[in-house]
């Protein structure tokens, strides 16, 4: 099973569960204040990490790309630079 990450905005912490694939659009609740919990988008992240892993720099094309992302997604961790 994958692990999913979450985010509880009115305990202001983030989770991460374990679940099967066949739930991973089911409402999530948060043990301590049961607010829904929102899922993160973290594969990202991991994509870009590749890239300064291997040595090689994206291409413009792609960074502006990532750029978009970046405002568009609310708690980010994308660096771009």
């Amino acid at each position: 099973m994958p692990y999913y990450d979450f985010y509880c905005e009115q305990c202001d912490k983030e989770l991460e569960i374990n679940l099967p694939i066949a739930k991973r659009n089911d409402i999530i609740k948060c043990e301590q204040c049961q607010n829904t919990l929102t899922k993160k988008v973290s594969l990202i992240t991991i994509g870009y990490d590749n890239f300064a892993l291997t040595g090689k720099k994206p291409d413009e094309g792609f960074r502006d790309k990532l750029r978009e992302m970046k405002r568009n997604i609310p708690r980010n961790t994308i660096n771009v630079d």
